[in-house]
């Protein structure tokens, strides 16, 4: 199955068609490091497999909207003419499969990119095609969908995702306080088992987890506090590395932080 992801950013949400580049992105194998002329022949490599008949005028359009050279077309009618592409493109890749599109955070959906969705997630139902889109609770996707609403986990699942992360049967008094600490948040779950598991706060005796210090101690309140823990654990080099790629944003390269961080750390 042919995946495609795309992601809403905050500090995107004023950038025309931001979302949407970042799916064409994904959908013709082009990293946003990438020079112009290598997703230049990105584009023109996937068209092609795909059996699409895209002129320079349309290409340079799709560039523009990745962050290349302004392709000076009028707004609305550069907008029908993405809108196109994108359709094509989905069309020809789901006749050759099932397509699976992933789009994450669209709480910070820009407004052009959410315009063109409206016009194109309706026509997905008669293709071989999921759109799965997430978003905080007050975001309503303009589109017909159904919801799925992601709660915290009920007191057995929590239970059950703590033996699961920890790989083993836990002690009662271990397994009360993870379950009081991470109030059925899966995520927080995940990472204070790693942790404590890191740390050697725990340890396996008799093939059952235990506690090998306080757990009162030991046990963070929150998960920002269980994820500091961790980077504090990383070294001085690492950890610089981590704090640094976070100040860049999710997706970073190694340029980028060349510049502001040593390149002995990064290495």
């Amino acid at each position: 199955m042919e995946r495609w992801t795309a992601r809403g950013r905050s500090y995107d949400r004023q950038t025309s068609y931001a979302l949407l580049a970042s799916l064409l992105r994904s959908a013709f194998g082009i990293r946003q490091a990438d020079e112009e002329a290598v997703a230049r022949a990105g584009i023109e490599t996937r068209v092609r497999e795909l059996g699409l008949n895209i002129d320079v005028a349309t290409v340079r359009l799709v560039l523009d909207v990745l962050g290349y050279a302004s392709a000076d077309f009028d707004p609305q009618a550069g907008r029908r003419v993405l809108v196109e592409v994108v359709r094509n493109v989905i069309r020809r890749q789901a006749a050759l499969g099932p397509l699976l599109i992933v789009a994450e955070d669209l709480h910070w959906m820009d407004s052009s990119s959410q315009a063109a969705l409206q016009d194109l997630v309706p026509e997905l139902v008669s293709l071989p095609c999921l759109f799965v889109a997430t978003g905080r609770s007050e975001w309503e996707p303009p589109w017909p969908s159904q919801r799925v609403e992601l709660t915290t986990l009920e007191e057995t699942e929590s239970r059950q995702m703590i033996g699961l992360s920890l790989g083993g049967d836990v002690e009662p008094s271990l397994l009360e306080t993870m379950l009081l600490k991470s109030g059925g948040n899966a995520f927080f779950i995940e990472q204070l088992a790693h942790s404590l598991r890191e740390t050697g706060a725990i340890g396996q005796e008799g093939g059952v987890w235990v506690g090998r210090r306080s757990l009162a101690l030991v046990v963070p309140d929150s998960v920002h506090e269980v994820l500091g823990a961790r980077i504090d654990s990383l070294g001085a080099g690492p950890g610089r590395v981590l704090r640094a790629a976070a100040v860049v944003g999710r997706t970073f390269w190694e340029r980028v932080l060349e510049r502001i961080v040593p390149s002995p750390t990064l290495k």
